[in-house]
């Protein structure tokens, strides 16, 4: 379970996870969450720093009681997150070979990108992002995760 603040406030609430309502309820977090992420990125753009912390805080308030609505569904949250960061692992690399190789397939569909490099810990990592906005672009003969073993059979 989450903080026992968060999940003592959800009860007092009447906002307990019901096993019968759990996309009901998960999409009614989903969007408060994106509520918050807006007012981050106004205080953002306002540079005002007290309302920026305010929104990160008040995002992980909400995450936190997200992974209680899917811990009631027997969820396996570690098991979700090992998964989600090994597969993130393979969004860079060590050898600038396969960057260039991601990079110049993105080019040929379109997409400006560019290879950038950080020392981290004595090793070199290549990742290759998009021009526009810096994103991390998934190389090339990416597999996207797979949760389902994180997920019981059924889900109400």
């Amino acid at each position: 379970m989450s903080d026992p603040r968060i999940t003592r406030f959800n009860f007092a609430v009447g906002n307990e996870p019901q096993v019968d309502n759990f996309f009901g309820q998960l999409k009614r977090q989903a969007e408060f969450l994106l509520e918050e992420v807006k007012e981050i990125i106004d205080a953002c753009d306002n540079r005002d720093a007290v309302e920026a912390l305010d929104g990160v805080v008040d995002c992980w308030y909400i995450r936190e009681y997200m992974d209680d609505l899917c811990v009631e569904q027997s969820m396996r949250m570690s098991l979700a997150r090992e998964l989600v960061c090994k597969n993130n692992d393979t969004k860079f690399t060590t050898k600038y070979t396969s960057a260039k190789a991601t990079q110049e397939a993105y080019e040929e569909a379109g997409v400006e990108c560019y290879i950038a490099d950080v020392e981290y810990e004595g090793n070199t990592y290549f990742t290759v992002r998009r021009k526009i906005d810096g994103k991390v672009m998934k190389p090339m003969n990416f597999v996207p995760v797979d949760l389902s073993s994180a997920v019981p059979v059924e889900v109400v």
